[in-house]
C-alpha cells in the first residue's frame, strides 16, 4: 500500500485527530493534500471543523470543570497567558471567542480561559461552531493556495508529496510571521 493509498484511508482521521490538539499545521497539510486530490477539500473542511470545534469544547470543559481549583499549580506555563486573556474575555466575551483562535499559540489556552471566566455554555458552543467552521476554511485554503504555488514553481515534485511538504513549511512560516511576531503575549517592559 502506498502513502497515497494510506492517506486517501486514513487522511480525515488523521485531520480529525489533528485538529482536535494542534490545527494549523495539520489543517495546512490537508490544504496540500486536497489541492493533490487526495483528501475531498470538503471532507477536510468539515472534519477539520469538527475536531477543532470538539477539541476547544473538551479544553472550555476543562476550563469550567478547574474553576476554582488550583489551575496554575497543575500547569503552570498557562498562568501568564490565561491571566492577559481573561479581561479580553470578560470585556467582549463573544468577540474573543474569534480572537483567541486566531493568536499564535492560544487557541487551546483560549478556550480553557473561556471555561475559566464563567462564559456561558451557549454562548461558547454556538459562536465556537461558527468560529472553527470559517478557521478550518480560512487555513485549509492558505495550505489549498500554498501548494498550488509551490507545485507551479516546482513542476517535478507534482507528483509526489515533497512539493506539498514545503508548501506546508512556507506556509507555516509566513503565518508565524504574520500572526506569530504580532500576537505575542509579552508583558510590556516596566518604564524605567
Amino acid at each position: 500500500m502506498s502513502l497515497t493509498d494510506l492517506l486517501r484511508e486514513y487522511g480525515l482521521w488523521a485531520v480529525l485527530l489533528g485538529t482536535f490538539f494542534e490545527g494549523e499545521g495539520v489543517m495546512l497539510m490537508a490544504g496540500g493534500l486536497a489541492h493533490q486530490q487526495i483528501l475531498s477539500p470538503s471532507g477536510a473542511w468539515l472534519v477539520g471543523a469538527l475536531g477543532a470545534y470538539v477539541g476547544h469544547v473538551v479544553y472550555y470543559s476543562l476550563g469550567r470543570y478547574l474553576k476554582g481549583r488550583d489551575l496554575f499549580s497543575m500547569i503552570p506555563r498557562w498562568k501568564p497567558k490565561i491571566e492577559r486573556a481573561l479581561p479580553l474575555i470578560r470585556k467582549y466575551p463573544k468577540l474573543s471567542i474569534f480572537i483567541m483562535q486566531y493568536l499564535y499559540g492560544m487557541r487551546i489556552v483560549g478556550a480553557v480561559a473561556m471555561g475559566l471566566s464563567g462564559m456561558p455554555w451557549p454562548t461558547f458552543i454556538g459562536i465556537e461552531l461558527i468560529n472553527c467552521l470559517i478557521w478550518s476554511g480560512v487555513i485549509l485554503m492558505i495550505g489549498y493556495s500554498a501548494t498550488a504555488a509551490v507545485l507551479a514553481w516546482l513542476p517535478l515534485a507534482e507528483k509526489s508529496l515533497t512539493g506539498i511538504f514545503i508548501a506546508v513549511l512556507l506556509a507555516m512560516g509566513a503565518l508565524y510571521l504574520l500572526i506569530g511576531r504580532g500576537s505575542r503575549w509579552k508583558k510590556p517592559k516596566p518604564d524605567p
